[in-house]
C-alpha cells in the first residue's frame, strides 16, 4: 500500500471534519475523502490500516455510506475480498436523500399551516416563511439532480 502524498492526507482529514460537522461520524467522513483518493478502492484491511483504525469501525462505515449511496461494493477477479469504491454518481443519492427529509419537513408545515386556528396569523405567516423556503430548495434541489442526471446518462458525449 502506497503513501499518499501529504495534500490528499490533508484532504481526508478535512473531509471527516466537514462530514462531521454535517452529522456523519468523522471516521466515515475521512473514509469517503480515502476512497475519493484510491483509483482503485481498497478492502476493509487496506482501508483501516490507511486511516489507522479498527476494521470494526471501517465496517461500520462503509455500511452506513453504502446506505446513503456514497460508496459500492464490488468483487475483483481473483480476489476473495471485496473492495469499496466511489459510487458512480453519489451526489445523486445524496441529493435524493436531502430531498426527501426536505419533503417531510415541508409536510410537517404544511400540516401544521392547514390545522393552526385562524387566531393564530402570526405564527401561520412565520410557517407560510418556512414552507416557501422548502418549496424553492426542494425545486433547486430536483433541477440540479436533473441536471447531474442529464450529464451523466450513459451514451451521452461530453463536451471539452
Amino acid at each position: 500500500m502506497r503513501r499518499l502524498p501529504p495534500i490528499a492526507e490533508r484532504f481526508i482529514e478535512d473531509f471527516g471534519l466537514s462530514l462531521a460537522s454535517q452529522g456523519l461520524p468523522r471516521t466515515a467522513g475521512r473514509l469517503l475523502g480515502l476512497i475519493l483518493m484510491l483509483d482503485d478502492g481498497g478492502d476493509l484491511e487496506s482501508l483501516a490500516a490507511q486511516l489507522r483504525v479498527s476494521r470494526a469501525s471501517i465496517s461500520t462505515n462503509t455500511r452506513l455510506l453504502e446506505s446513503i449511496g456514497a460508496i459500492e461494493r464490488h468483487s475483483v477477479p481473483g480476489r476473495r475480498r471485496m473492495v469499496y469504491r466511489s459510487a458512480r454518481t453519489p451526489q445523486n443519492r445524496a441529493m435524493e436523500a436531502m430531498g426527501l427529509r426536505m419533503r417531510r419537513t415541508l409536510d410537517v408545515v404544511l400540516e401544521a399551516r392547514r390545522d393552526l386556528p385562524r387566531e393564530m396569523r402570526g405564527a401561520k405567516a412565520r410557517l407560510k416563511r418556512v414552507q416557501d423556503y422548502y418549496e424553492k430548495t426542494i425545486a433547486a434541489t430536483d433541477a440540479v439532480l436533473k441536471e447531474l442526471e442529464r450529464k451523466s446518462a450513459p451514451g451521452r458525449k461530453r463536451r471539452r
